[in-house]
């Protein structure tokens, strides 16, 4: 993937930024159908490369069923590395059991990180991108 590319699903947007980052944006409420076309989105470049996603939800909710849906439905292989902006204090307890949970049963050693700003990801992002691109060199 070279291509810059961007989807548009009722107020959230995603978009792919080559080489290997994506960008989520969450605004206002997010229901189940906004949840299946984010993560038909995130299936269709997580199957050509795993990628490393930035999620802004400082101006979002998400519903229990879009909740639900993610956490049934993202696959680890298609993630290189989360960043969430903005999360809340629930999010946070979450989304670090979770992790816990995986690494525990050893399916992943995929980073689960925190950021207050969408600038902050970034650099967060470059950093690990360049930690992986050492590891290969």
């Amino acid at each position: 993937m070279t291509a810059q590319r961007e989807w548009t699903f009722g107020t959230n947007r995603v978009c792919f930024e080559p080489p290997g980052l994506v960008v989520a944006k969450f605004v206002g409420p997010t229901g189940l159908e906004e949840a299946r076309n984010v993560l038909r989105v995130y299936k269709e470049l997580g199957t050509q490369q795993p990628f490393f996603l930035i999620v802004d939800t400082a101006e979002s909710t998400m519903d229990k069923e879009a909740r639900e849906y993610f956490t049934q439905n993202l696959r680890l292989e298609w993630l290189q590395g989360v960043v969430y902006v903005g999360a809340g204090l629930v999010q946070k307890a979450v989304t670090k059991a979770m992790a816990f949970a995986i690494s525990v049963a050893g399916r992943s050693s995929l980073d689960f990180l925190f950021a207050r700003t969408v600038a902050e990801a970034r650099a967060l992002y470059e950093r690990k991108r360049r930690a992986l691109a050492a590891k290969v060199a």
